[in-house]
Protein backbone atom coordinates (compact mmCIF):
# COMPACT_ATOMS: atom_id res chain seq x y z
CA UNK A 1 0.00 0.00 0.00
CA UNK A 2 1.43 4.10 -0.62
CA UNK A 3 3.12 5.29 2.24
CA UNK A 4 1.22 8.69 1.26
CA UNK A 5 -2.29 8.19 2.30
CA UNK A 6 -3.24 7.18 6.30
CA UNK A 7 -3.93 3.89 7.30
CA UNK A 8 -4.42 2.68 10.46
CA UNK A 9 -1.97 0.10 10.97
CA UNK A 10 2.14 -0.08 9.76
CA UNK A 11 4.64 -2.25 9.27
CA UNK A 12 7.80 -0.49 10.14
CA UNK A 13 10.40 -2.11 7.49
CA UNK A 14 14.33 -1.36 7.72
CA UNK A 15 17.38 -2.11 9.28
CA UNK A 16 16.90 0.50 11.75
CA UNK A 17 16.78 0.81 16.07
CA UNK A 18 13.88 0.96 18.14
CA UNK A 19 14.28 4.77 18.78
CA UNK A 20 14.70 5.42 14.99
CA UNK A 21 11.70 3.72 14.23
CA UNK A 22 10.20 5.77 17.41
CA UNK A 23 11.64 9.06 15.95
CA UNK A 24 9.89 8.05 12.47
CA UNK A 25 6.14 8.19 13.34
CA UNK A 26 6.70 10.94 15.71
CA UNK A 27 7.78 12.89 12.81
CA UNK A 28 5.37 11.44 10.42
CA UNK A 29 2.21 11.71 12.55
CA UNK A 30 3.10 15.13 14.30
CA UNK A 31 3.12 13.77 18.28
CA UNK A 32 4.93 13.53 20.98
CA UNK A 33 5.54 9.93 23.16
CA UNK A 34 7.26 11.75 25.92
CA UNK A 35 4.80 11.74 28.75
CA UNK A 36 1.37 10.80 26.22
CA UNK A 37 -0.93 8.72 27.83
CA UNK A 38 -2.34 7.88 24.40
CA UNK A 39 0.82 6.44 23.42
CA UNK A 40 2.03 3.10 24.10
CA UNK A 41 4.68 0.76 23.53
CA UNK A 42 4.85 -3.38 24.00
CA UNK A 43 8.41 -4.59 24.06
CA UNK A 44 8.88 -7.97 23.35
CA UNK A 45 11.99 -10.44 21.98
CA UNK A 46 9.28 -12.81 20.80
CA UNK A 47 5.31 -11.39 20.94
CA UNK A 48 3.73 -14.52 22.20
CA UNK A 49 -0.92 -14.80 22.00
CA UNK A 50 -0.55 -13.30 25.62
CA UNK A 51 1.13 -10.11 24.37
CA UNK A 52 -1.37 -9.51 21.07
CA UNK A 53 -4.27 -9.72 23.39
CA UNK A 54 -2.88 -7.14 26.38
CA UNK A 55 -2.36 -4.96 22.99
CA UNK A 56 -6.24 -5.37 21.71
CA UNK A 57 -7.04 -4.75 25.80
CA UNK A 58 -5.54 -1.45 25.24
CA UNK A 59 -6.66 -0.49 21.86
CA UNK A 60 -10.31 -0.28 23.34
CA UNK A 61 -9.14 2.17 25.70
CA UNK A 62 -10.34 5.63 25.49
CA UNK A 63 -7.69 7.78 23.99
CA UNK A 64 -7.62 11.12 26.38
CA UNK A 65 -6.33 13.33 23.27
CA UNK A 66 -7.47 13.00 19.45
CA UNK A 67 -5.53 9.89 18.73
CA UNK A 68 -4.29 6.77 20.14
CA UNK A 69 -0.77 5.15 18.87
CA UNK A 70 0.02 1.63 20.11
CA UNK A 71 3.50 0.09 18.79
CA UNK A 72 4.76 -3.51 19.11
CA UNK A 73 8.28 -4.01 18.84
CA UNK A 74 9.58 -7.87 18.49
CA UNK A 75 11.97 -9.99 16.98
CA UNK A 76 9.82 -12.56 16.50
CA UNK A 77 5.71 -13.11 16.38
CA UNK A 78 4.22 -16.67 16.54
CA UNK A 79 1.52 -17.59 14.07
CA UNK A 80 -1.20 -18.01 16.75
CA UNK A 81 -0.52 -14.04 17.50
CA UNK A 82 -0.47 -13.32 14.26
CA UNK A 83 -3.91 -14.54 13.61
CA UNK A 84 -5.21 -13.09 16.75
CA UNK A 85 -4.35 -9.50 15.39
CA UNK A 86 -5.88 -10.13 12.09
CA UNK A 87 -9.14 -8.44 13.18
CA UNK A 88 -7.86 -5.64 14.87
CA UNK A 89 -5.28 -4.47 12.33
CA UNK A 90 -7.81 -4.94 10.03
CA UNK A 91 -10.59 -2.67 11.59
CA UNK A 92 -8.96 -1.38 14.70
CA UNK A 93 -11.06 1.15 17.33
CA UNK A 94 -11.57 4.82 16.56
CA UNK A 95 -9.04 7.15 16.36
CA UNK A 96 -6.21 4.16 16.91
CA UNK A 97 -3.00 3.65 14.93
CA UNK A 98 -1.44 0.88 14.94
CA UNK A 99 2.68 0.06 14.33
CA UNK A 100 4.58 -3.39 14.04
CA UNK A 101 8.83 -3.44 14.09
CA UNK A 102 11.63 -5.66 14.66
CA UNK A 103 9.74 -8.81 13.15
CA UNK A 104 11.39 -9.53 9.38
CA UNK A 105 8.53 -8.92 6.84
CA UNK A 106 9.38 -12.27 5.66
CA UNK A 107 7.71 -13.53 8.34
CA UNK A 108 4.99 -11.97 8.53
CA UNK A 109 1.48 -14.35 7.16
CA UNK A 110 0.49 -13.04 4.30
CA UNK A 111 -2.79 -12.60 5.57
CA UNK A 112 -1.55 -9.93 8.48
CA UNK A 113 0.91 -8.13 5.96
CA UNK A 114 -2.01 -7.34 3.84
CA UNK A 115 -3.70 -5.14 6.13
CA UNK A 116 -0.50 -3.38 6.79
CA UNK A 117 0.73 -0.12 5.02
CA UNK A 118 4.56 -0.09 4.30
CA UNK A 119 6.82 2.70 6.56
CA UNK A 120 10.68 2.64 5.51
CA UNK A 121 13.11 3.00 8.12
CA UNK A 122 16.69 3.97 6.63
CA UNK A 123 18.65 3.03 9.73
CA UNK A 124 22.11 2.59 10.97
CA UNK A 125 22.57 -1.28 10.21
CA UNK A 126 25.36 -2.97 12.61
CA UNK A 127 27.71 -2.92 10.01
CA UNK A 128 30.52 -2.49 12.37
CA UNK A 129 30.74 -5.64 13.96
CA UNK A 130 30.38 -7.42 10.29
CA UNK A 131 33.39 -5.16 8.69
CA UNK A 132 35.37 -6.16 11.53
CA UNK A 133 34.74 -10.13 11.20
CA UNK A 134 35.25 -10.26 7.50
CA UNK A 135 38.15 -8.44 8.18
CA UNK A 136 39.90 -11.64 10.02
CA UNK A 137 40.95 -15.04 8.54
CA UNK A 138 38.88 -18.01 8.99
CA UNK A 139 39.84 -19.46 12.26
CA UNK A 140 39.58 -15.51 13.76
CA UNK A 141 36.37 -15.84 11.72
CA UNK A 142 35.03 -19.29 13.23
CA UNK A 143 36.62 -18.26 17.31
CA UNK A 144 34.56 -14.70 16.57
CA UNK A 145 31.14 -16.77 15.65
CA UNK A 146 31.48 -19.12 18.33
CA UNK A 147 30.01 -16.67 20.92
CA UNK A 148 26.75 -17.40 19.58
CA UNK A 149 27.11 -21.12 20.62
CA UNK A 150 29.07 -20.61 24.06
CA UNK A 151 28.39 -21.59 27.54
CA UNK A 152 27.64 -18.03 27.98
CA UNK A 153 24.83 -17.88 25.04
CA UNK A 154 23.38 -20.76 26.03
CA UNK A 155 22.39 -19.37 29.67
CA UNK A 156 21.11 -16.70 27.75
CA UNK A 157 17.56 -16.87 26.30
CA UNK A 158 17.27 -18.16 22.99
CA UNK A 159 15.19 -15.49 21.42
CA UNK A 160 17.79 -13.00 22.58
CA UNK A 161 20.75 -14.85 20.90
CA UNK A 162 18.89 -15.70 17.47
CA UNK A 163 18.15 -11.78 17.56
CA UNK A 164 21.90 -10.64 18.46
CA UNK A 165 22.66 -13.40 15.06
CA UNK A 166 20.51 -11.80 13.09
CA UNK A 167 21.63 -8.24 13.73
CA UNK A 168 24.69 -9.62 13.07
CA UNK A 169 23.48 -11.16 9.60
CA UNK A 170 21.90 -7.68 8.46
CA UNK A 171 25.46 -6.13 9.24
CA UNK A 172 26.79 -8.59 6.83
CA UNK A 173 23.86 -8.20 4.12
CA UNK A 174 24.28 -4.10 4.23
CA UNK A 175 28.46 -4.50 3.99
CA UNK A 176 28.23 -7.06 0.71
CA UNK A 177 25.33 -5.23 -0.70
CA UNK A 178 27.86 -2.30 -0.40
CA UNK A 179 30.35 -4.18 -1.96
CA UNK A 180 28.45 -5.34 -4.55
CA UNK A 181 27.10 -1.68 -5.83
CA UNK A 182 30.98 -0.67 -6.15
CA UNK A 183 32.08 -3.59 -7.64
CA UNK A 184 29.25 -4.76 -9.57
CA UNK A 185 31.60 -7.56 -11.39
CA UNK A 186 32.54 -9.25 -8.65
CA UNK A 187 30.73 -12.95 -9.04
CA UNK A 188 30.98 -14.15 -6.25
CA UNK A 189 29.16 -11.68 -4.06
CA UNK A 190 25.10 -11.83 -5.47
CA UNK A 191 25.69 -16.29 -4.24
CA UNK A 192 27.16 -14.44 -1.08
CA UNK A 193 24.44 -12.26 -0.60
CA UNK A 194 21.77 -15.03 -0.79
CA UNK A 195 23.95 -17.32 1.20
CA UNK A 196 23.20 -14.42 4.19
CA UNK A 197 19.27 -14.06 3.33
CA UNK A 198 19.00 -18.11 3.08
CA UNK A 199 20.98 -17.74 7.02
CA UNK A 200 18.12 -14.95 8.18
CA UNK A 201 15.32 -17.04 6.74
CA UNK A 202 16.86 -20.27 9.02
CA UNK A 203 17.55 -18.15 12.20
CA UNK A 204 13.31 -17.76 12.07
CA UNK A 205 13.06 -21.41 12.82
CA UNK A 206 12.70 -23.32 15.75
CA UNK A 207 16.10 -24.02 17.56
CA UNK A 208 18.38 -23.34 14.66
CA UNK A 209 22.05 -24.15 14.65
CA UNK A 210 23.66 -20.72 14.94
CA UNK A 211 26.93 -22.52 15.14
CA UNK A 212 26.45 -24.48 11.77
CA UNK A 213 25.75 -21.34 9.98
CA UNK A 214 28.12 -18.93 11.98
CA UNK A 215 31.15 -21.52 10.66
CA UNK A 216 29.75 -21.84 7.18
CA UNK A 217 29.48 -17.96 6.63
CA UNK A 218 33.41 -17.76 8.33
CA UNK A 219 34.25 -20.28 5.27
CA UNK A 220 32.21 -18.80 2.17
CA UNK A 221 32.43 -15.40 2.90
Amino acid sequence: MSNDSKHHAYFIEGDGTLGEALTLIEEKFNFSRKGNPDFFLLEKETAGIEDTRFLKERSFMKALQEEKFLFLYCRFITTEAQNSLLKLFEDPPENTLLFLFGVPKGALLPTLESRLSILSLVGKAPIYEAEKFLSLSVSERIKYVSRFSSKEAKETKEEKIKSEFYDFLSGLEKVLKKRLVENSKEEKLPQKLRDILECKRFVLTRSPSLKMMGEYLSVIL
